[in-house]
């Protein structure tokens, strides 16, 4: 794996760990409130919300070629 792909799956891990753990009050925070932000990586195009410095990741699915 190369330097480059790294950032964007750390990302991607950090937010589906946050995602995971969050209560419903945070889930609605990040919904409603999150700065959007959307990586394509290997493949994979993933939706993540930025909730107080935290990446959560709302939705993940393929990329047809």
């Amino acid at each position: 794996m190369k330097e480059y792909d790294l950032k964007p799956a750390a990302k991607v891990m950090l937010g589906n760990l946050w995602w995971q753990d969050a209560g419903l009050g945070t889930v609605l925070c990040v919904l409603f409130f999150g700065r959007r932000e959307t990586l394509i990586h290997l493949g994979t195009e993933a939706h993540l919300r930025w909730w107080r410095g935290r990446p959560y990741l709302v939705r993940l699915r393929d990329v047809q070629a």
